[in-house]
């Protein structure tokens, strides 16, 4: 899922893979290759799934090509620049600060349907 951009599949299944009855499989995981553990590890470093940092470094690794973002974190995102940044640009709160209330929250919204136009290259399997 990685490797297509897909992250919102991603994180679906690393949630389940993080459920209290998979972890419980300790035998199961014990058995696992080291390329397999490896690429777990991975996931569960880079998702979004605890801090966000690493999934938005990866997000914005390459702009230009086919991603499934997890909205979770772009909802989240498009909330705090609107919570966490003052509505006003002066101390009288005449002046609006548009900065906040339209250029950031559009780059992050426009960033991510940008992310969706390109189509995925993909080689299909005719026997499927």
């Amino acid at each position: 899922m990685i490797l297509l951009r897909n992250f919102l599949g991603a994180v679906c299944i690393m949630g389940a893979l993080r459920s209290a009855p998979v972890q419980r499989m300790e035998k199961t995981f014990k058995t696992l290759s080291e390329p397999i553990k490896d690429a777990y590890q991975f996931c569960m470093e880079t998702l979004p799934l605890g801090s966000d940092t690493a999934y938005r470094k990866l997000l914005s690794s390459n702009r230009r090509s086919t991603t499934v973002a997890y909205t979770g974190v772009l909802s989240k995102d498009v909330l705090f620049l609107g919570d966490g940044n003052p509505s006003f640009v002066n101390v009288e709160e005449t002046v609006v600060n548009w900065s906040k209330k339209f250029a950031k929250i559009c780059d992050r919204i426009f960033a991510t349907a940008e992310s969706l136009r390109n189509p995925y290259d993909v080689d299909v399997d005719p026997s499927m």
